[in-house]
């Protein structure tokens, strides 16, 4: 098990359609004012999420300049983080790279859902309200 960038939407939202699109989004309007000189917002990304009903969470997988990246989003983890809200969805990015910059572009398109927190190294730190 390693280090994670999480975030956390305290929320009663669990449509995946609209969590899903709002990611979508937000993953293809990363510019890369906080990247350079990698030209962040000119990568090819891919965007079509799968969906685990089985796990009810989504998978993205996606580039950030050479990188790859794969992001989980568990839509059952209400027991987890339950200090800050009864109901919540938690972003699941390897901590690395960009992720702290990729999960507040993430949680900035999921903001009026809820309450949103990083937690920026799930191995050290707590969980920041944005």
């Amino acid at each position: 098990m390693g280090c994670d960038t999480k975030g956390i939407v305290v929320t009663r939202c669990k449509d995946v359609r609209d969590i899903s699109g709002r990611i979508q989004d937000a993953i293809n309007n990363i510019k890369g004012e906080f990247s350079p000189p990698r030209e962040f917002g000119k990568v090819n990304w891919k965007v079509n999420p799968e969906y685990s009903p089985e796990y009810n969470h989504l998978i993205f997988r996606f580039k950030d300049g050479t990188d790859q990246r794969q992001m989980f989003v568990h839509l059952d983890c209400d027991c987890d983080y339950k200090e800050l809200g009864k109901k919540s969805i938690i972003l699941n990015l390897g901590c690395w790279g960009n992720s702290v910059e990729l999960m507040k572009g993430f949680l900035n398109a999921l903001n009026d859902l809820g309450d949103c927190y990083l937690h920026a190294n799930d191995c050290i730190d707590k969980p920041v309200k944005l």
